[in-house]
């Protein structure tokens, strides 16, 4: 999905990096909110694989969860994760439980909960987008820094959003949003146009919510970067191994000129339930 047409895609330099990390030093710490249910309970409400390969489907979730943590070490940030339950070990993530009937609700919760308690810059991410990294991060904070009164939004390509920053509360300007549908991404940025407030927006990236959504991320040039090769490889195989066996509900298996390595490391999960 594209940027609405009437708002402008700014890039960002490594001087405004910079900016931002000087801004931060000498203000408050950035804060960055991960919204998650977690690896075992994403699975269950979307699969992306069958039972008999699940264990590679969880890996991958659990790589993509400590990918985006680590976006945030890597820039700063001080980590909340608001989950029902607490998902890491890692002594500088903090939990903050998820309250509310609906998504909606329990979204703007964990937000209205993380700026009360560190007013200033924050961000909030999902953790289901394999490509999202520092960079990500370090232009949205160089963002906020050039412009304070700016929203910051990086859209997906099913039309939701996997981050929002901003350096204001949003309020009510959430509440029109109808979240987990297409319309995520044009409900927000018309919601903010129709407020007056500037909108950043950052690379559009795809997310993972479909068993077609692994099968186009996996033939990507991006998941043939080297944080991702020892579990790409292992993913592909399965892919074969389950077709051999007859195995059904995947989707096909898509097509990589990635060759099998040894030696390299899927990305680290250790800290991760």
């Amino acid at each position: 999905m594209t940027a609405p047409v009437e708002s402008k895609r700014r890039e960002v330099s490594s001087a405004g990096v910079e900016t931002a990390l000087r801004s931060k030093r000498h203000g408050r710490v950035p804060r960055l909110l991960v919204f998650s249910l977690g690896p075992r309970e994403e699975r269950a409400r979307r699969p992306l694989l069958p039972n008999a390969i699940a264990r590679h489907e969880l890996a991958l979730r659990r790589g993509c969860l400590e990918r985006t943590l680590a976006a945030g070490r890597h820039a700063g940030c001080e980590l909340v994760i608001s989950s029902p339950r607490r998902l890491t070990r890692a002594p500088d993530v903090t939990h903050c439980a998820q309250r509310g009937r609906d998504f909606g609700s329990r979204l703007t919760h964990a937000l209205a909960e993380t700026t009360r308690e560190a007013p200033g810059v924050w961000l909030l991410a999902g953790s289901d987008t394999p490509d999202f990294d520092k960079r990500h991060v370090d232009a949205a904070l160089a963002s906020l820094a050039i412009d304070p009164e700016a929203v910051v939004l990086g859209p997906s390509k099913d039309g939701g959003v996997y981050l929002i920053a901003a350096q204001r509360e949003l309020g009510a300007l959430l509440d029109g949003v109808r979240w987990c549908t297409r319309h995520v991404i044009t409900d927000l940025a018309g919601a903010l146009a129709s407020a007056g407030i500037p909108v950043v927006w950052l690379e559009t990236l795809g997310d993972l919510d479909s068993p077609r959504d692994l099968a186009r991320w996996l033939a990507s040039p991006r998941a043939r970067t080297l944080a991702w090769t020892a579990l790409v490889t292992a993913l592909l195989a399965a892919f074969d191994a389950a077709r051999r066996i007859g195995r059904r509900g995947l989707a096909p298996r898509p097509h990589s000129g990635f060759a099998r390595s040894r030696g390299t490391r899927a990305p680290p999960a250790a800290h991760l339930a």
